[in-house]
């Protein structure tokens, strides 16, 4: 866990935060390139988050801003790249 109030206090919080979301970005458009279909399970393990539903709000995120470009197929609960 991030010691918040240290950073704080050194005024470095944002530009801790920022390079978290940077290295999940990073990860997702490894995890794209390498992947043509991935469970929603496999990326938040690959990826280390707490739950599947957090990695479909973050690749679903990715992919409204472009990060990704693919879809999340709600049913089955994957991601796939788009043709």
């Amino acid at each position: 866990m991030i010691d918040g109030f240290r950073f704080a206090e050194d005024g470095n919080l944002t530009l801790i935060q920022r390079l978290g979301h940077n290295v999940i970005k990073v990860g997702l458009r490894r995890i794209n390139v390498a992947y043509s279909r991935i469970s929603l399970q496999d990326i938040a393990d690959k990826l280390g988050f707490e739950s599947v539903q957090s990695a479909e709000f973050i690749c679903a995120k990715a992919i409204r801003d472009g990060v990704l470009d693919g879809f999340i197929g709600f049913v089955i609960g994957f991601v796939k790249e788009s043709n």
